[in-house]
């Protein structure tokens, strides 16, 4: 095998650099040894994308749960809005009917 020229050694990446600055393999060992590098990086990769997939899946799940949650908050408030009007109703039908007494006795004391 030929060395290459220093201008391609500086083109390839940093695993093959390192290759050529350690005394030559034979072909078939050093074909081998890039496909184990090979390999040994993938299950890098595999494994880093496995995490980042379950680490997306929690985080989907959580905003899920999230959207559950907001969706039953947002629904207590409107059950309290309604209530609160309700009994904002119920204190001025009482305010009036106050009034209208008072009015009658103040009434029924000038006669």
């Amino acid at each position: 095998m030929r060395p290459l020229a220093a201008p391609a050694q500086d083109r390839l990446p940093a695993p093959l650099t390192h290759r050529l600055a350690h005394p030559p393999l034979p072909l078939c060992q050093y074909n081998l040894q890039l496909i184990e590098d090979r390999d040994a990086e993938l299950e890098r990769y595999d494994g880093a994308f496995a995490n980042l997939k379950n680490a997306l899946r929690d985080r989907d799940a959580e905003v899920s749960d999230l959207k559950v949650s907001i969706d039953e908050l947002e629904a207590q408030v409107r059950a309290e809005q309604q209530r609160a009007a309700q009994v904002e109703g119920y204190c001025k039908d009482k305010l009036t009917e106050a009034k209208e007494r008072l009015e009658g006795l103040r009434l029924q004391v000038r006669v």
